[in-house]
């Protein structure tokens, strides 16, 4: 193993990153704190600030929930999946087509019919105050928790790789995240998401199609596999039984048997689409758009980029399987205990010419940064929305308004930030990582429980008020006694359902849901203040949001141009990255890698300049209508 290591390090110098791709990554940072300072003063009110004033668009929403529904795990812990079993991975993404495609159904105009500015102001509409206080007191931790974890990964698998210190990583993405989430608020949020948007989807399409242009295309690399008898590894569905070529090998890594089973594809594939009727969590996002038929769109658009993208993700960590397995597994003598998680990275190292080695670092920290700069702001929303106004009227504090609530969430969002980045170094400190970090992984099992009661929230009408206490009452103590059950009470469960995860998930779905639902019987209870705060609340799921007289102006064009711009010069400096990706090599190389630069910077700016045009055509239009409207009103 040392001679490859050996080689790897010949190969990288130590650290794969050059001045170019430096640059790109300085540059990448600044683009980012740019877009906070063009929407510093964006919104006027907290409404603006969290949701942008309900005048999201479905192309900006749509995108921003693509790029927040997976972090740079994607290219680590997803891809180490791919290098050892395969296709199975992807089934783990269509499932979350499946969940964008239902709530484009259902969900997504029934949440932006709520006219909620945040999640907890849905479930307050829904079930009253002590429904929604027990949900934010869980949540918001829990946010924050998962917000500092994401951090943390990013640094711990970049800092080794790429020969960057890992608080340099966590504290300097930190700190641009939490400027443009802060300046901006939802508006630089969604703004920056599609800009990263922008370098993820083509750069992961250059490295997928220089490994396939490697390998003689997809025939070529079918063919490979079966050569390489991996044939029945790389299986979309495994048996139980099935024993990995990889234990063999020797290679660092593992897949729990449990999954990509029969078993696992039926329950993983209900448990997604059922959670995905949750009107907390990512359902929260459709608050954010102009009307109820534009969130159904944005859903559309983000399972249509999921699905098309996952195309792409893993092709590399396959080809890595296939042709750089001694480099990849070298790894683990950078401190990496699962090498497979490097298998994106060192396959795109060895395929991507000078200069977009940083752009894949990019894409590792948009993955990320595009996961977590949501959670801050959202977190901010539900502590100023939710939490603060009734404890002030309980400790007879006046509560802030205006103006004043706006600058008090814009310093929240900042506490949120510095929470994060203080979780990921107290996570990294504390025994590299380690049993902090399992720790937490058991309190997200013990809370998941906290938001699945709200499942049924949308379709049934007679739930008591107290429904959703119950169902996290029973969910949780199933999760707890699943969790510690038998270390601490010497418990035995039939099935191993405390082993196996997806019988877990199950197990906690129904010792939730079911109890939730037999409230029903008890809707008898209920006042008549509460029953018409149901009917108040259904009948305006029910009503198609009006823009012009609930909302107002819409905000199409100059956003659209906006991002146009920015997506312009964006590729403008792409485009330079030729010079070396041509200088640095010769013959096949110079021209695979002038074609990939070419590529990418090419997409860049069509996309970019798709957005402008646009953006211009819809100000015509709304100046015409305008004028037509004036017009009217003179007669």
């Amino acid at each position: 193993m040392t001679e490859y290591y050996q080689k790897l390090m010949e190969t990288i110098d130590k650290s794969p990153l050059g001045a170019v791709d430096y640059g790109v990554l300085i540059g990448y940072f600044v683009l980012m704190i740019a877009v906070g300072f063009v929407c510093r003063n964006s919104s006027s009110n907290i409404s603006d600030y969290i949701r942008m004033g309900c005048k999201g668009t479905w192309w900006l929403s749509g995108m921003s929930m693509f790029m927040s529904s997976f972090a740079a795990s994607m290219f680590t812990a997803s891809a180490s999946q791919a290098y050892l079993g395969g296709w199975s991975i992807l089934i783990q993404q269509w499932f979350m087509v499946l969940v964008f495609v239902y709530q484009a159904t259902f969900i997504a105009p029934w949440m932006r019919r709520t006219r909620s500015i945040t999640p907890g102001d849905a479930v307050y509409g829904r079930f009253g105050r002590l429904s929604e206080q027990i949900l934010m007191y869980t949540g918001v931790p829990i946010g924050m928790i998962w917000a500092g974890t994401m951090l943390l990964g990013l640094a711990t698998f970049v800092a080794p790789v790429f020969g960057l210190p890992v608080e340099w990583v966590l504290f300097s993405t930190g700190v641009v995240i939490v400027f443009y989430s802060v300046a901006g608020g939802s508006w630089s949020v969604q703004i920056t998401d599609n800009l990263q948007g922008f370098i993820l989807i083509p750069v992961t399409m250059a490295v997928a199609g220089l490994c396939l242009w490697k390998v003689g295309g997809f025939g070529g690399l079918l063919e490979e596999i079966n050569r390489q008898g991996l044939a029945a590894d790389f299986a979309w569905i495994k048996p139980r039984s099935h024993e990995y070529t990889y234990v063999a090998k020797e290679l660092s890594g593992a897949i729990s048997p449990q999954l990509y089973t029969l078993p696992w594809l039926i329950i993983m594939g209900v448990y997604s689409v059922v959670h995905g009727s949750n009107i907390v969590g990512q359902s929260s996002r459709y608050l954010s758009l102009k009307t109820d038929r534009e969130a159904s769109k944005a859903a559309l658009f983000a399972g249509f980029l999921t699905f098309a993208n996952s195309l792409v993700w893993f092709v590399p960590p396959i080809y890595g399987r296939l042709f750089l397995t001694p480099e990849i597994e070298a790894t683990k003598e950078l401190g990496l205990k699962n090498a497979g998680e490097a298998a994106y990275v060192i396959t795109a190292i060895k395929v991507l010419p000078p200069g977009l080695i940083g752009v894949v670092l990019v894409c590792m920290f948009a993955a990320t940064m595009s996961s977590m700069d949501s959670s801050l702001t959202g977190n901010a929303g539900l502590i100023m929305r939710n939490i603060y106004p009734p404890l002030a009227r309980l400790l007879g504090f006046g509560e802030l308004r205006g103006k004043a609530l706006l600058i008090f969430t814009k310093v929240m969002n900042l506490c949120m930030g510095i929470v994060a980045i203080t979780v990921a170094a107290a996570m990294m400190w504390w025994q590299g990582a380690g049993g902090l970090f399992e720790i937490f992984l058991d309190i997200a099992v013990l809370v998941g429980p906290f938001s699945l009661p709200f499942i049924l929230s949308l379709f049934i009408k007679r739930l008591p008020f107290w429904s959703p206490i119950v169902g996290m009452a029973t969910g949780g103590a199933a999760a707890f006694l699943l969790q510690f059950g038998e270390r601490l009470f010497g418990m035995t469960f039939p099935l191993d359902i405390n082993r196996i995860y997806h019988y877990k998930l199950l197990f906690v779905f129904f010792a939730t849901i079911i109890p939730t639902l037999l409230t029903r019987l008890f809707w008898f209870t209920a006042t008549d203040t509460f029953r018409d705060k149901v009917e108040k609340f259904f009948d305006q799921v029910h009503t198609p949001v009006d823009f012009k007289k609930e909302v107002g102006k819409e905000q199409d064009a100059p956003l659209a141009r906006v991002i146009g711009r920015l997506g312009m010069i964006l590729g403008g400096l792409f485009l330079l990255l030729a010079i070396p990706a041509w200088t640095q090599h010769s013959g096949e190389e110079a021209v695979r890698g002038t074609v990939a630069v070419l590529f990418i910077a090419g997409f860049i700016v069509a996309i970019s300049a798709a957005y402008y045009l646009h953006g211009i055509r819809r100000a015509r239009l709304v100046a015409a209508e305008d004028q037509i409207n004036d017009l009217d009103a003179v007669e």
